[in-house]
């Protein structure tokens, strides 16, 4: 069944936005923003925020930390109910997330604000993605069933977004938010390996190996990159930025050290091409991405955690990962 071409178009869309909606998010962080917006998903209660802080109630500030209040006790409910007890009550406990809101900065309300609005449009691209499916090619049940999943992943990280906010953005629960984004860059890669509908060429068997261990070597730098900046999170009120990672000592020497191993992988991807002349494309896109995120490693990590490195550090780690799950599906996809 062929697959129509505005589907396909909307659903690359969606992962570009998708990826917006990513490097929106380093952005707040970079920016301290992640608070620009005490409510979820109005801003301030408004659909378009203030500029001035005179356009709010004079309680705004006691207002939104009652409204926080309830929304973390409903979801410590929530972590009771799903036997995870010990993190429920740290939050309970945490009397840092029951202070009264920051003073209105309207930069940070609308860098927030922006990222939101992102988040909105690749929602709703996933959205018609899953209604196109749905009413005119129902038939294809692997690519109705990823849609819907998808559709569903993006409705739960909207909701999990709120309570990123709620928490007051509590170092693991942002870890738990940007692996679902992993896992909904992996999904949307794969609902567009279904529309595609065509045949790739068959990758060398040695680098299927190599880019099946680079995608675990990806994934746990991801893991040891939230360390870090859980660590960070702890001290960044109270250190100069310069010296974020020499105070935070061993978390950072494990995330640079591993890092080694994608480097490896992407290298050794690259020179078997090149010696044994396989004439396999895939390996200098990769090393040409591993490279280039060496680099912003480099600057995060001499520079003093230079704030502007920090959006192009995981925009290129996301995309090695979708680059990754791009070529293995690829492959999966031939040997169906």
């Amino acid at each position: 069944m062929n697959t129509p071409k505005g589907l396909l178009k909307v659903s690359i869309f969606a992962l570009i936005f998708i990826y917006l909606v990513i490097v929106a998010g380093s952005v707040v962080r970079m920016a301290g923003a992640g608070m620009g917006c005490p409510d979820w998903p109005k801003c301030f209660d408004c659909w378009i925020p203030p500029t001035e802080e005179s356009q709010l109630p004079e309680d705004y500030r006691e207002s939104f930390a009652e409204r926080r209040e309830k929304k973390i006790i409903k979801f410590t409910k929530l972590l009771n109910s799903l036997g995870f007890k010990k993190e429920a009550k740290i939050i309970l406990n945490d009397e840092s997330l029951r202070e009264k809101e920051a003073p209105f900065n309207a930069t940070k309300t609308w860098i927030e604000y922006l990222n939101r609005l992102v988040g909105f449009i690749a929602g709703n691209l996933v959205l018609a993605q899953f209604l196109w499916v749905l009413f005119r090619l129902r038939k294809r049940k692997g690519l109705l069933f990823l849609s819907f999943i998808n559709l569903l992943l993006m409705g739960f990280q909207a909701w999990f977004g709120s309570i990123v906010v709620a928490t007051n953005l509590l170092p693991w629960i942002i870890s738990i938010h940007m692996y679902i984004a992993l896992l909904i860059v992996a999904v949307q890669i794969a609902i567009i390996h279904r529309l595609k509908n065509k045949e790739f060429p068959k990758i060398q068997p040695a680098f299927f190996w190599i880019y099946g261990l680079t995608v675990v070597a990806v994934l746990f730098q991801f893991h040891t990159g939230t360390q870090v900046r859980q660590a960070i999170d702890a001290i960044s009120e109270t250190v100069p930025r310069s010296m974020w990672l020499e105070e935070i000592g061993s978390v950072f020497i494990i995330h640079r050290t591993t890092a080694w191993l994608v480097v490896v992988c992407a290298a050794a991807a690259f020179g078997m091409n090149y010696l044994k002349k396989w004439n396999e494309n895939s390996t200098l896109m990769l090393f040409s991405l591993v490279v280039f995120e060496v680099i912003f490693g480099i600057i995060l990590a001499y520079a003093g955690m230079a704030a502007f490195a920090q959006p192009f550090h995981l925009l290129l780690g996301t995309l090695i990962f979708g680059y990754l799950c791009h070529i293995l599906l690829s492959q999966w996809q031939k040997s169906k």
